[in-house]
């Protein structure tokens, strides 16, 4: 009695749950690329029984490890639910390269005739639809505020100080969009469709005085903590920091970029990435196909499938209990 209680999923937090469910994921996307269908989408299943999936991605390739294991119903929910969930294009679906030999059944045949209706769905069933068309006007807002100062910038013809009026007048209505997302987050929690937003703003996220970051690191880790985010959340805002300030890169988060901005301790990038959840840099290559550009870097194969097989070797006793 005492064992089962010990190994129950109910005792993992919240945070831990998510890390342990894109685990799975990154484990089922390596068996995938190993063409071990099956196990991939055994491995999706675990994955998605400890969290919801993060995105449509994760939602896709799902649906392709059951689609090529034989479980047309299963692979359909997925599919279903990225259009749903996560709003995912049309035209993604169709030329999505997992999909790419079965373009001709008849599910992706008849999807075109069925999309605008699922897609529809994820309006009709959205727990909060105004918050969410409200945060949507808050995000078209700040990228034309950027869209107006990139024009201004290239306006040969407008002198500077009316470039210096029209700049100042804009960055006052940056900070009131910025502290009216604050306020909508206030009172209706953090809205996924905002990240860009954020990143906006990544430029200030190392000032401590910033008011926006004042308040949004704080409640982000909050919601890291309560399992709403992943805890990878911040990476590529450090990273791109890190570019900024000194030129390098602590996670890796910016592949393309890693000529000029290379990772600054490659023999311990895969410990910090994995302080953050994030799977092996190796994964990376093999997975989604970056490049490592730095010979110090070393890890096979075989070492990357026992590090994500080490990963998850203790939530197979829990899942089983659980069982």
């Amino acid at each position: 009695m005492f064992s089962c209680q010990l190994f129950s999923s109910q005792n993992i937090l919240p945070e831990e749950k998510f890390s342990v469910s894109q685990n799975y994921i990154y484990l089922a996307k390596f068996e995938f690329y190993k063409k071990n269908y099956r196990k991939a989408n055994g491995l999706f299943k675990k994955a998605f029984y400890y969290h919801s999936p993060k995105d449509s991605y994760d939602l896709l390739d799902a649906g392709a490890a059951a689609l090529y294991s034989g479980e047309n119903e299963l692979f359909e929910k997925y599919i279903i639910e990225s259009i749903t969930k996560y709003k995912a294009p049309l035209e993604f679906i169709i030329n999505y390269k997992k999909f790419e030999k079965y373009k001709n059944d008849s599910f992706f045949t008849e999807l075109p005739a069925k999309y605008d209706v699922l897609y529809n769905s994820f309006f009709t069933t959205h727990q909060n639809l105004q918050v969410y068309l409200d945060s949507n006007l808050l995000m078209e807002k700040d990228q034309m505020i950027r869209d107006i100062i990139s024009d201004l910038e290239k306006n040969t013809e407008e002198t500077n100080l009316n470039k210096k009026f029209i700049y100042n007048q804009l960055i006052k209505i940056d900070e009131k969009n910025a502290q009216d997302l604050i306020d909508l987050t206030k009172k209706h929690g953090y809205q996924e469709n905002t990240w860009l937003l954020l990143w906006h703003h990544r430029l200030q996220f190392n000032d401590e005085n910033n008011f926006f970051w004042q308040f949004f690191k704080p409640y982000i880790n909050k919601e890291i903590e309560q399992g709403k985010l992943h805890k990878s959340f911040f990476a590529m805002f450090e990273d791109f920091s890190e570019m900024e300030s000194k030129q390098t890169q602590k996670y890796g988060m910016f592949p393309q970029s890693y000529m000029i901005n290379p990772i600054k301790d490659i023999k311990n990038v895969d410990w910090l990435r994995n302080e953050v959840g994030l799977p092996p840099l190796l994964y990376d290559k093999i997975v989604n196909g970056y490049p490592i550009i730095d010979d110090k870097y070393q890890l096979s194969e075989s070492d990357l499938q026992n590090l994500l097989e080490k990963r998850i070797s203790k939530y197979e006793i829990i899942k089983a209990n659980d069982n």
